[in-house]
């Protein structure tokens, strides 16, 4: 039996730092690439996931229980292997505000907005 292989190669870095009492920020960027290896030799881009991927959040805790909290985050287009393949670009942003009356408890309210981009490289 032929099998079609997948390869995929990547790497991912995040970053957290807290600048001050109550207040943490938040990276992380990804890349990956990937590639389909057939039966008969030929080789091909995966154009299916997003090469490039990142995020950005800032979290502000002002009081007990209390916490609130920005987001960014966004994906880099793939190029149009086929018509069903198109990948294109995004980015989301949100906003969140939390209180946790006691341990077992937490209300949470959350905004979220995703713009797509209609390019596709």
């Amino acid at each position: 039996i032929s099998k079609v292989q997948h390869r995929l190669r990547g790497a991912e870095a995040q970053m957290r730092w807290q600048p001050a009492a109550g207040w943490q920020v938040q990276a992380q960027l990804s890349q990956v690439d990937g590639e389909e290896r057939r039966p008969d030799g030929g080789r091909a881009p995966i154009n299916l996931l997003a090469r490039w991927r990142g995020a950005l959040s800032l979290h502000w805790a002002p009081w007990d229980g209390w916490e609130f909290g920005l987001h960014l985050d966004g994906a880099s287009a793939r190029p149009r292997a086929a018509p069903l393949q198109a990948l294109p670009a995004y980015l989301g942003t949100g906003l969140r505000a939390a209180w946790r009356p006691s341990a077992r408890q937490q209300w949470t309210l959350s905004l979220k907005q995703l713009g797509a981009q209609d390019r596709v490289e």
